[in-house]
Parts: C-alpha cells; sequence; structure tokens
C-alpha cells in the first residue's frame, strides 16, 4: 500500500502544480516560435516589396539634354521617348524615329540612341541613374561631353 500512497502523491497535488507551470511555459515557447515566423514572413513581404519596387523606365518621357557645343557654350535640346522595359532590357524610340535600345540595373541606366543627324546612323550613348521613379538624369557621351536629364511624361504616362 504504500507504493499507492507514494504513486497518489506523484499523480496527484505535485503533478497538478506542475501542469500550469508547464502549460505557460509551453505557451511562452509557442508564441516565440510563432512570433519569429511573422518576424520572418513580414522580412519576406519587405524583400519583395523592394525587389517589385524597381524602377521601371517604361512610359513616355521628356528628356533634355545639355552639350558642349567645341568650346562655343553649350546646346540644349529637348526629345522625346517612349521606352519599353522587360527585365533589364530597354527598348524604344527617341522623337518617333531613332530606335533607342538599352539596359536598367538597379537605379542605373543606360540608353544608345542611334540619331539619323546627316543621314547617317549616330549612335549617343547616355549613361545616368533614376532620380526617384518619374525622373532620370546623367551624362552624355559625345564629343565635348553633355549631361541630360529625363521626366516621365504625366500626360501620355503608360
Amino acid at each position: 500500500m504504500r507504493m499507492k500512497s507514494s504513486t497518489r502523491h506523484l499523480t496527484g497535488q505535485g503533478t497538478c502544480s506542475a501542469v500550469p507551470a508547464i502549460s505557460a511555459l509551453l505557451v511562452l515557447l509557442i508564441s516565440g516560435f510563432l512570433s519569429s515566423q511573422d518576424l520572418q514572413a513580414q522580412s519576406r513581404e519587405a524583400n519583395s516589396a523592394t525587389n517589385n519596387s524597381r524602377p521601371n523606365v517604361s512610359g513616355s518621357w521628356k528628356l533634355t539634354a545639355s552639350i558642349s557645343d567645341g568650346g562655343r557654350g553649350r546646346v540644349d535640346e529637348a526629345y522625346s521617348l517612349v521606352l519599353e522595359q522587360e527585365k533589364s532590357k530597354v527598348t524604344g524610340f527617341m522623337n518617333g524615329s531613332d530606335p533607342v535600345s538599352g539596359f536598367v540595373s538597379g537605379s542605373k541606366v543606360t540608353l544608345t540612341i542611334t540619331q539619323s543627324l546627316t543621314g547617317q546612323g549616330q549612335k549617343i550613348v547616355y549613361e545616368g541613374y533614376f532620380v526617384g521613379a518619374n525622373a532620370m538624369k546623367g551624362t552624355v557621351r559625345v564629343a565635348g561631353g553633355g549631361s541630360w536629364y529625363a521626366k516621365r511624361d504625366p500626360v501620355r504616362a503608360q
């Protein structure tokens, strides 16, 4: 009978007082595990939003280029661009007829425009970066050098 009383003691009051403590410990462990999963999910969502919010050049743009005029000053020219971007590849037209090709890498933009100034195609490279989602600026690789700025055309935006 003594064995029964010691068994009764183990399964009786001693265990009952330990159950709430073990339950509380399990609740803390589970809630900590779940909250770490929530944090991981939020981190994945934030990374996904960042990746999806990369700048995209698709649409209509007004570009102004300021080019050195062989030591006599600077010439400012205004152009309109219609661009399409698929992944990092950019295609389109300047002023409706001059072909544009290029690429986007992060916030960097490179556009090569084949201008038919004298009936022959002259390639001019515009290198730059995004300034927000609706503007770009950079340098023009031509004799004498130059700079450019482009702003998304809100009237013709896609």
